[in-house]
This record gives C-alpha cells, structure tokens and sequence, in this order.
C-alpha cells in the first residue's frame, strides 16, 4: 500500500511548525503520468530486455516501500524531520 501521509516538523529559531500532508493527494495527481508511462514501459521493455509485469511490479514495491521513511536534517539553524506514513 503507498504511504498516504507525510508528517514535516521544522523547528527554527525555538518555534516549531508541525505540517501534514496528504501523499493521497499527489498519488490522485500523479494517474495520469503513470497511464501515460504504462504503455510506453510496455512498448520499451523488449528493447532493455525486461519483463513489463516485472518492472511494473518494481516499480509498486518501491512505492510501497517508501512508507515508513523517516529522514532528518539538522543544521545550526534549523531541524527538519519527515516521516512518511
């Protein structure tokens, strides 16, 4: 399953912003792109000697994957932390 939520924390100067996202909003955006790529992945993969179920189920894994991603940077100005859920 695609994460559905990004949680950003930013904390600046001894304030802190808390933002939460909705990812479902940008998979909805992103259909299109992906109907248009779908046939043109199929149409391309014999030329890269690819099966196309394959990449397509590549391609699934590693969106389901970014569910869980937690990244954080930390300078002397500024923390920013994002927790993809």
């Amino acid at each position: 399953m695609p994460p559905l939520l990004a949680v950003i924390d930013l904390r600046y100067r001894g304030r802190q912003l808390r933002l939460w996202l909705p990812l479902f909003l940008i998979w909805i955006l992103l259909l299109p792109v992906a109907v248009i790529l779908v046939p043109l992945g199929l149409a391309l993969s014999p030329t890269v000697r690819a099966a196309p179920l394959a990449l397509i189920a590549a391609i699934g894994g590693l969106v389901s994957a970014l569910s869980g991603t937690h990244i954080e940077v930390d300078t002397q100005r500024a923390v920013i932390a994002i927790r993809v859920l």
